[in-house]
C-alpha cells in the first residue's frame, strides 16, 4: 500500500495536484515502515508549504525532535524551517532556527549554509538606529 500511493502523490505532485498529493501522502505515512516516515514527512512538509505554511512550520519541527532522526537530518529540517519562517517574514524564528543547526550540530555541512544565511539576515535586514 506504501508503494501505492507514495506513487500516487508522486503523479499528483506532477500534475500540480496539490491537495490530491497531500492526500496520498498522508495515507502513504501511515504504511511507511520507520525507515521510510521521515522522506514522506519531508515531501508532505514541502507539499504543505503551498497550501498550509504553519503545517509545513510544524512537520519541520516534527523532524527536528524526532531524535531517532540523524543530526544531518534533523538539522537539514531546521534549516527548512527557518527558510520558510524567514519567507514568511518571522525573522526571529528564523534566526533562531539558524542558529539552533549552528549550536546542534557544529559539524555538520548545513552549519556552513545556516552560518551564511544568518549573516546575510544580520547585514540585509539590520534595523536603522
Amino acid at each position: 500500500n506504501f508503494e501505492i500511493y507514495q506513487k500516487l502523490a508522486d503523479l499528483f505532485f506532477q500534475q500540480g495536484l496539490i491537495n490530491e498529493a497531500i492526500y496520498a501522502s498522508e495515507n502513504a505515512l501511515k504504511y511507511a515502515r520507520d525507515d521510510q516516515k521521515v522522506n514522506v514527512l519531508f515531501f508532505l512538509a514541502d507539499l504543505y508549504e503551498e497550501v498550509n505554511e504553519d503545517h509545513a512550520l510544524q512537520l519541520y519541527t516534527l523532524i527536528y525532535n524526532n531524535t531517532v532522526n540523524s543530526m544531518e537530518t534533523r538539522s537539514e529540517a531546521m534549516m527548512k524551517y527557518a527558510d520558510l519562517a524567514n519567507r514568511k517574514g518571522d525573522r526571529m524564528a528564523a534566526m533562531n532556527a539558524y542558529t539552533k543547526v549552528i549550536e546542534d550540530a557544529p559539524d555538520s555541512m548545513t552549519v556552513n549554509k545556516a552560518r551564511n544565511k544568518l549573516n546575510l539576515m544580520n547585514t540585509v535586514n539590520k534595523p536603522e538606529n
